[in-house]
């Protein structure tokens, strides 16, 4: 756990100031870069019952934010540990150190690029993604952009997303809405359209999206389905059919987020062709802004195994902000031991509050940090396997 100075809040009419309790020190930066004290916030937090400060503390929204998460790691608004603080009067957002009852919910970025060598072969897979909810009233506007490339010499293939949706709360716990994309290939352009629904509560989550491409008779189905197994333990199920070719596919996966640990475990499989895939994958902070990361995964029961692992280092520019390295080995049953390179960088904040879209950000996870983004690469080329 990174180790910052005890946080010091001022009091307004005070010489003495309050400090944050003992338990929560270490946890939040100085009061340096906490920005403007807003002691009515405080005065009503407090009377909520999130903040364990004397109603006359005045404290900014940074360290209100970072007080509620540690308290509450799993008082899930959105699906993430980072969340919206909820009072009587006002919601705290962390997007700039702000305040508003709406605005930004969740934004994030995202650059990967891998390179996979055997010998002086080289194959280079690239992923931009882009991501933003934006809340007004009960109503909660969505946009994401994905790319995503792979050459191999002279060959080259793309494929390139762009959605908007809306989606209206029925209550916090229930949100409905609706969906429109382009999904366009070198070779191909379609229109999608899609509909999701889900119900959460703090311990659980349950969510069912639909994906129709209107210009051919294919649908997605999506189920995804979250439990709070105890404190800082989350299992996910996900569940997907494609008519297209009548193939079912599964995700088991468990994640821990503790101190200075993330960690993932996951299990796939598709049944279109008996292939699973098991993997786990992690991070370890520390210092003031460095983290060491981990990965192993092993595909078995296709037309080709592959077993593979990367370690790396990240280091944190700004904050939410992250520059990751790794290197590693593919190894694939018919072939050569492929090296790989991997380049992240990526911003987020906040977490997604649609739980299809936690399901995809995880995926996209797993496949950069394992082999799923080489295998993506050989099925988009017109090559054969090294």
């Amino acid at each position: 756990m990174t180790n910052h100075p005890p946080i010091t809040v001022n009091a307004p009419n005070q010489n003495n100031p309050c400090k944050a309790p003992p338990l929560l020190r270490g946890f939040l930066r100085s009061s340096a870069d906490l920005g403007k004290t807003l002691p009515l916030l405080a005065t009503k937090m407090h009377q909520s019952g999130f903040l364990p400060l004397p109603p006359d503390c005045a404290i900014s929204p940074r360290a209100a934010f970072q007080m509620y998460r540690y308290q509450h790691p799993l008082k899930v608004w959105t699906m993430t540990r980072t969340k919206i603080i909820l009072s009587s009067t006002a919601v705290v957002a962390l997007v700039t150190g702000t305040v508003a009852a709406d605005g930004v919910r969740y934004a994030q970025f995202s650059y990967d690029r891998n390179n996979y060598s055997v010998g002086d072969d080289d194959i280079n897979a690239n992923e931009l993604v882009g991501e933003i909810e934006y809340q007004v009233g009960d109503v909660l506007l969505s946009g994401a952009v994905e790319n995503l490339s792979a050459d191999r010499g002279d060959l080259d293939a793309t494929t390139r997303e762009i959605s908007v949706g809306a989606g209206y709360f029925l209550s916090p716990d229930i949100l409905i809405g609706a969906e429109i994309g382009n999904v366009e290939t070198d070779t191909a352009d379609a229109t999608v359209a899609g509909a999701f629904a889900q119900y959460r509560t703090d311990q659980f989550g349950v969510g069912l999206s639909i994906r129709q491409d209107l210009d051919a008779e294919e649908t997605l189905y999506l189920g995804v389905a979250t439990f709070e197994v105890s404190p800082g333990v989350d299992l996910g199920i996900g569940l997907s059919s494609n008519t297209a070719n009548d193939s079912t596919g599964y995700v088991i996966s468990a994640d821990y987020e503790q101190g200075p640990i993330d960690a993932r475990v996951y299990f796939a499989g598709n049944s279109e062709d008996d292939a699973s895939t098991i993997g786990a994958r992690g991070a370890y902070e520390f210092g003031s802004a460095f983290r060491g990361t981990a990965a192993f995964e092993n595909v078995s029961g296709g037309l080709v195994d592959y077993t593979s692992f990367k370690i790396g280092a990240g280091y944190e520019i700004a904050d939410g902000a992250w520059i990751d390295a790794s290197i590693g080995q593919i190894d694939p049953s018919n072939g050569e031991t492929v090296d790989t390179l991997s380049l992240s960088i990526s911003f987020e904040t906040g977490g997604p509050t649609r739980l299809d879209r936690e399901f995809a950000r995880d995926l996209r996870g797993d496949a950069n940090a394992g082999s799923g983004q080489f295998r993506n690469a050989l099925g988009a080329l017109p090559i054969a396997t090294p």
